[in-house]
């Protein structure tokens, strides 16, 4: 009977292994189904050709005070100006937004573009109510 007991044991064991590899195999497809999934969506976004996409639900391009300043919160891509304040994009610092003394008021945003037609300026221009 000792004997026998050895040899289901034996059995029980084996058959726990070949369990565990067939689940580790199934993971590795499914992890290796997944990646190529990835590869391929970042191969197609590339392939658009399109960096950033920006939707912009309002009828207008008009811009509050907040919004102005979230803006200024991050590095600037261009130079800035609002209601004549001239703001360089090399000089912005998050601690001058305070400085800029920003109506409280709704903005209408246009663009000064160099002689090669790239964007060299954005301008806020209050919007009288």
């Amino acid at each position: 009977m000792g004997v026998n007991m050895n040899h289901s044991n034996e059995l029980l064991h084996q058959v726990f292994a070949v369990f565990l590899f067939c689940i580790a195999v199934s993971a590795l497809f499914y992890q290796y189904h997944n990646y190529l999934a990835a590869l391929n969506s970042s191969t197609e976004i590339l392939n658009d050709k399109i960096m950033y996409e920006q939707y912009n639900n309002k009828e207008e391009n008009i811009y509050t005070k907040g919004e102005i300043i979230a803006f200024l919160l991050n590095q600037l891509e261009y130079d800035v100006e609002i209601d004549g304040l001239f703001i360089s994009k090399s000089e912005n610092l998050k601690e001058n937004i305070s400085a800029y003394s920003i109506r409280d008021n709704s903005f209408g945003k246009s663009y000064v573009y160099d002689k090669d037609g790239k964007i060299s300026r954005i301008i806020f221009t209050s919007m009288d109510d």
